[in-house]
């Protein structure tokens, strides 16, 4: 699939853009992400920009798609009408061999992390 350069719109990115940095902090406390990532590519993924950031997610990709498919489902990030969900996913997210990851629509729930997961989806509410 050819990579996108769209991106995702955090709902509350001109309210509320430090929660996308405390989702990095917790990403990265939790090593799900590279020790090395750039705050800036992080956060350039979920402002509604075109963007070629690429960052490596270092844990199982179960995770990143229970993590992206629940920001969706309570519209805590929007998509261009240009692109899916997974495309968008794929093409600025790689695992831990800098590949990009495919067949996210055959990952299950994570039933390890999804507590964990479901925890960072409060932190991006701030309704919460």
């Amino acid at each position: 699939p050819k990579l996108q350069t769209a991106t995702f719109t955090y709902r509350w990115l001109a309210t509320a853009p430090q929660r996308i940095t405390s989702l990095y902090q917790h990403l990265l406390k939790a090593q799900w992400i590279a020790p090395d990532t750039n705050p800036d590519d992080f956060s350039a993924i979920f402002e509604g920009n075109p963007s070629t950031a690429r960052v490596k997610w270092i844990d199982k990709q179960a995770y990143l798609f229970y993590l992206i498919r629940q920001m969706v489902e309570h519209q805590i990030v929007t998509m261009p009408l240009s692109a899916t969900i997974w495309q968008i996913t794929e093409s600025h997210f790689l695992d831990k061999n800098s590949r990009p990851f495919h067949n996210f629509n055959k990952q299950k729930e994570p039933i390890k992390a999804k507590a964990a997961i479901d925890k960072l989806i409060e932190i991006l509410q701030p309704s919460a």
